[in-house]
């Protein structure tokens, strides 16, 4: 399908820019995924004008296949802000709280997550995992087994406003992916001022700091992120100011911020403008 629509829209002499995220390269499928996208490559090379690559190693990607990386450019997915931001909240004495927010599918890492909850069950905490999927069973049984299942919850999806106010109540938001193109979810905290651990295959791990928004830890190594956990747990709740300094700074990643972004980079590639740099990696 996407060749087809590239082939006419070239036919058409139509001016063409691609965003996409880097494909799954685990197992045999992503040595034929691999072989794919070269190809696409050596024949489309002269008709695609630019790519908005999701993620630093979507970045690197197009790259390793032969793509010049004057024509390759970082990009990332945004979320709407709510208009009214939540409420900053406060205060040391409660548990810490971990919130998970997405589909309870294998490929979300649900299982690293209990693992590594597990590892630092000596420490003051509450998780709450938010969503729905073939693996609820299993998560909750884990949790069961590992003696954790009072600190561990799980509820529905709600709509985007609840999970917002879900969210912002929380002290850290963990996305533990085996794989995730993006991740908006990671947005969406820090929009909430709620700082992120992720894993390294998770594109969003680019709006992350290494210490106030977050921090990765290598896929799947539950022993790694439970080391995060208790460093990030031994500190404790989050305090407003560092709430407030999250919140400011993920201006550079509204949708008026990406859109600028995207409007230079067009003048960039078609007028000769200078190239942009991503506001989140400023």
């Amino acid at each position: 399908m996407a060749e087809s629509i590239l082939t006419k829209l070239s036919q058409h002499g139509c001016r063409i820019g691609i965003i996409t995220e880097r494909p799954d390269l685990r197992g045999v499928g992503g040595y034929a995924r691999r072989l794919l996208y070269s190809r696409l490559r050596a024949r489309y090379y002269r008709t695609v004008d630019f790519i908005l690559a999701m993620g630093s190693s979507a970045e690197k990607w197009f790259g390793d296949v032969g793509w010049s990386p004057n024509r390759v450019f970082p990009f990332a997915y945004v979320a709407d802000c709510p208009e009214t931001r939540p409420s900053l909240i406060d205060g040391t004495h409660r548990p810490f709280q971990i919130i998970f927010v997405g589909k309870f599918i294998s490929l979300k890492g649900g299982d690293v997550l209990l693992r590594s909850l597990h590892a630092v069950a000596d420490l003051d905490w509450t998780c709450l995992f938010v969503g729905e999927g073939d693996q609820q069973k299993s998560w909750e049984s884990l949790s069961l087994r590992l003696g954790i299942s009072r600190r561990v919850s799980f509820r529905p999806p709600v709509r985007m406003g609840h999970a917002w106010e879900l969210i912002s109540k929380s002290d850290l938001l963990v996305l533990p992916s085996y794989k995730d193109g993006w991740g908006v979810v990671i947005n969406e905290a820090l929009m909430a001022g709620v700082p992120v651990v992720c894993s390294t295959n998770c594109g969003a791990q680019d709006l992350l700091d290494g210490c106030i928004r977050g921090e990765t830890f290598e896929v799947g190594n539950a022993k790694q992120l439970a080391e995060v956990l208790r460093r990030r747990i031994g500190v404790g709740p989050n305090g407003a100011e560092t709430r407030r300094d999250i919140q400011e700074w993920s201006r550079r990643i509204s949708a008026e911020s990406a859109a600028s972004y995207l409007k230079a980079i067009v003048d960039h590639v078609y007028a000769a403008g200078p190239r942009p740099m991503a506001p989140w990696l400023q």
